[in-house]
């Protein structure tokens, strides 16, 4: 539904071939594991820090207990085996804060009986998360304090959900109490096509449709200006968070896009990283839909 969204900008946080970049791709894994619905509460939150933010979106069932859930609420049912891939670190200018994207295909086991025999069955099924996830360093080790997961829907099934007598809704999410304003004004400056919004020159970018992945900053801003600035709503409620740096920010926005005959809804996840002037700078994007 979004392939290309972004503007470019000289100075860009880069990612960085560190140790830490390797200590961060070992807590991804850990992540993913952490989420089998058969893990200990203490393994489950192992990866992140105390009242992270994750949100788990599934394309055609919504959301799990609500828009944010804690670390055993993710729930990769009996959870079989995973594979990450396109696993991208990147950390802020002042290297205190980093964001990492990927993508996991996992094999979940489901067990129950045959309806017409009543024998026990076992079934596995196939399915592709795209994860996003902001980390803090807390103690000398890197733990994620937000977290947002989705699976991709179709652009064909997501338009013809919305035109349904009944289209798909997000569970509103809860608003911050007293959202950091900078913040709030480079969400509304990207909403308006403003020259101030910008993006990293590499900014990677979840479309909401499976396989939607770009890194091009330069192309993101280009198709935002042609297909979404003036089309888009911003619903009221939204989470607006400040790393501890306060150099490093993330919004968790839904926006609904007006195509003309139907609109369609997205949950998104924003990440800003702040410029040597002060503004904010988008270096990662991530869409989510609804499939019905």
């Amino acid at each position: 539904m979004l392939m290309i969204l972004g503007a470019t900008s000289a100075a860009h946080a880069k990612s960085r071939p560190t140790n830490a970049n390797a200590e961060i791709e070992a807590l991804v894994a850990q992540q993913v594991g952490a989420a089998d619905t058969r893990s200990e509460p203490d393994e489950a939150k192992a990866p992140y820090a105390d009242g992270a933010m994750i949100c788990v979106t599934d394309g055609k069932d919504g959301n799990r207990e609500g828009p944010i859930v804690d670390p055993t609420g993710i729930g990769l049912d009996n959870l079989q085996g995973h594979d990450e891939k396109h696993v991208e670190v990147q950390r802020s200018r002042d290297g205190r804060t980093a964001w990492v994207s990927f993508e996991t295909d996992v094999t979940l086991a489901y067990y129950g009986r045959d309806p017409d025999t009543a024998e026990a069955v076992d079934m596995k099924m196939e399915e592709t998360y795209r994860v996003s996830d902001v980390l803090v360093q807390i103690d000398g080790r890197w733990r994620i304090v937000a977290s947002v997961w989705s699976e991709g829907v179709a652009n064909a099934e997501a338009n013809k959900a919305a035109r349904s007598r009944n289209p798909p809704r997000f569970t509103p999410l809860p608003a911050t109490a007293k959202p950091d304003a900078s913040l709030v004004a480079a969400l509304t400056a990207w909403n308006g096509g403003a020259v101030a919004a910008t993006a990293a020159k590499r900014t990677v970018v979840f479309g909401s449709a499976p396989g939607e992945r770009s890194t091009d900053g330069a192309a993101f801003r280009t198709a935002w200006l042609a297909g979404w600035s003036g089309h888009v709503g911003v619903e009221p409620a939204a989470i607006v968070a400040l790393a501890p740096s306060g150099t490093t920010g993330w919004i968790l926005a839904d926006l609904v896009r007006d195509k003309g005959s139907h609109k369609v809804p997205f949950r998104v996840l924003l990440v800003f990283d702040r410029l040597g002037d002060g503004g904010w700078q988008l270096v990662h994007a991530h869409f989510a839909t609804r499939g019905r």
